[in-house]
């Protein structure tokens, strides 16, 4: 109500959501939401409005807080192709990030029928089964046809990260 807004990209997105105490690490390093699990996109907006909410630090250290319930669970760590997650999180060694950085025969067989990236983690996450899956708008199933992911254009880039956030449309 006459308040301006505007996306805002100045801070690191993953410590506000850790900071805010609503998400959780997940044995894979990815924030999770007890609804929504960790198929999330998260993005900061900046607005004039002013909400009855606390400030968040950003000079703290964000805890690595690790939800509970993955805590004991080791779904992920077992589903791993790549074993990233048996000592911690040894990002090198994520398919996700290789695929960002690079493509071969070892990584596109490793991630099957998976186009925009390793995902295993996710889909072997109790926190994700009681997502329910949507149905995706014309337009992202025509930015995934095979001739836009093989052209892979900025553009294509630019409009599938309106979709599904700027690190799942990541490419080198």
């Amino acid at each position: 109500q006459g308040k301006e807004a505007e996306i805002f990209e100045d801070i690191p997105l993953k410590k506000a959501g850790a900071l805010s105490k609503a998400l959780a690490f997940g044995q894979n390093r990815l924030l999770s939401h007890e609804t929504f699990g960790s198929y999330i996109v998260l993005q900061c907006i900046k607005t004039d409005y002013e909400f009855d909410l606390p400030l968040l630090n950003f000079d703290q250290e964000a805890p690595l807080q690790i939800n509970p319930v993955c805590a004991s669970c080791q779904l992920c760590v077992k589903a791993c192709p790549n074993k990233v997650l048996n000592a911690g999180f040894i990002r090198s060694r994520c398919l996700r990030d290789i695929m960002n950085k690079t493509q071969n025969a070892r990584t596109i067989t490793l991630l099957g029928d998976c186009v925009l990236g390793c995902t295993i983690c996710r889909q072997a996450c109790p926190l994700n089964a009681k997502v329910k899956p949507v149905q995706a708008p014309q337009e992202l199933i025509e930015l995934l046809s095979f001739e836009k992911l093989l052209e892979f254009s900025k553009d294509t880039k630019t409009k599938l990260a309106q979709f599904i956030g700027t690190n799942m449309a990541r490419r080198s």
